[in-house]
């Protein structure tokens, strides 16, 4: 099993595999190609389109460490043409959200490590900007919040415990 066939493996993104990986200091740089056809779902008209209409722009985002490394994941999504209302969609890719420079693997580690630590604390751990993280992790509060959303039927009364009044908390 050769270098590349290895690290396609290891990642787990389905329909891509590495064309080729070369390191820039001490990072580590992965160039990821489609395997199959492909086709998407048209936002306008809800059509699934297979007409290859060129690529988008090469997009490089970071992905979860490998070998102790900053990994950058580079690839370039493909466009389709929908021939019922000719609108053109870019491909969607399950494994980063549109406009952002992480994967969404990536964005879920830090939101877990942000669970447990502080997010500066995590910001400087993972090399990410404060910011920025504060923005992941609110996506997946929300999301969270959105899955496990409980019911509020049937509650009269909320209780709290505690509550310190002279410490102004």
């Amino acid at each position: 099993m050769c270098e590349d066939q290895f690290i396609t493996e290891s990642l787990g993104f389905q329909g891509w595999k590495v064309e080729s990986s070369w390191f820039v200091g001490n990072d580590l740089y992965l160039r990821l190609l489609p395997v199959e056809a492909g086709y998407s779902c048209c936002g306008k008209c809800g059509e699934l389109v297979f007409i290859r209409k060129g690529h988008m722009p090469e997009r490089t985002v970071r992905h979860l460490s490998q070998f102790h490394r900053m990994t950058f994941v580079v690839f370039s999504q493909r466009r389709f043409f929908c021939g019922r209302c000719g609108k053109t969609v870019a491909e969607h890719v399950e494994w980063v959200r549109p406009c952002r420079r992480h994967t969404v693997m990536f964005e879920q580690l830090c939101a877990s490590l942000c669970d447990k630590f502080a997010v500066t604390d995590v910001a400087e751990q993972m090399k990410v900007d404060k910011s920025a993280l504060y923005e992941i992790d609110a996506y997946w509060i929300g999301r969270r919040n959105e899955e496990h959303r409980v019911s509020a039927e049937g509650v009269r009364y909320i209780g709290i415990d505690e509550i310190m009044v002279r410490r102004s908390e």
